[in-house]
């Protein structure tokens, strides 16, 4: 019997995966802006579009022309934030590294969307001395591949455990863990 045939996994090009409003919207239920916030890899503008409903003033980039914000800006070679505060939901295999550069721009708060994991490993040890807050989403969230229109119709999300991890420079102390109830895909 010879060995199996390995199928690589089945990623977006540029690993866009837009973010479901409803996971936008809990963060803006729990966290507070003050003023405008860089989303540098707004895709579609799933983010920046609820953020700015909210009342936030949002500056949306990304490396790639998605129909939102403006293209070809590759956030890890920026050496200026174009505003205080940064949130996104980066690349899946770029989080550490969009961590870093964003904390090292930001001046105001950093919030990403990760894997609920991304709290493990020594190589983060430095990330964890500003960690803030963790709020975990309890319900599993279905990341739209490709921007499409999410179809299924049973509620069941993904197969990770995602939370919005939030830097915040006037935070001191260990980080505080909540919990976002979440919805139904959508």
């Amino acid at each position: 019997m010879g060995a199996a045939a390995y199928k690589p996994r089945d990623v977006a090009p540029n690993e866009f995966y837009a973010t479901p409003r409803s996971t936008i919207l809990q963060l803006t239920q729990v966290e507070s802006f003050d003023g405008p916030i860089w989303e540098p890899a707004c895709g579609n503008g799933a983010i920046s579009s609820v953020l700015a409903e909210a009342g936030h003033d949002v500056i949306s980039s990304d490396l790639v022309q998605r129909g939102f914000g403006v293209a070809g800006i590759d956030f890890l070679l920026q050496d200026t934030s174009l505003a205080p505060n940064i949130v996104t939901n980066p690349p899946f295999s770029l989080g550490v590294e969009f961590v870093r550069h964003a904390l090292s721009l930001a001046t105001g708060k950093v919030a990403m969307l990760l894997k609920i994991g991304f709290i493990e490993g020594p190589t983060k040890a430095d990330l964890h001395n500003r960690l803030a807050r963790i709020w975990v989403i309890r319900r599993r969230v279905t990341f739209l591949k490709n921007g499409e229109t999410f179809s299924r119709s049973n509620g069941k999300g993904g197969i990770h455990t995602y939370a919005w991890f939030v830097w915040d420079r006037s935070h001191s102390g260990a980080p505080v863990v909540g919990w976002l109830e979440g919805e139904p895909c959508k």
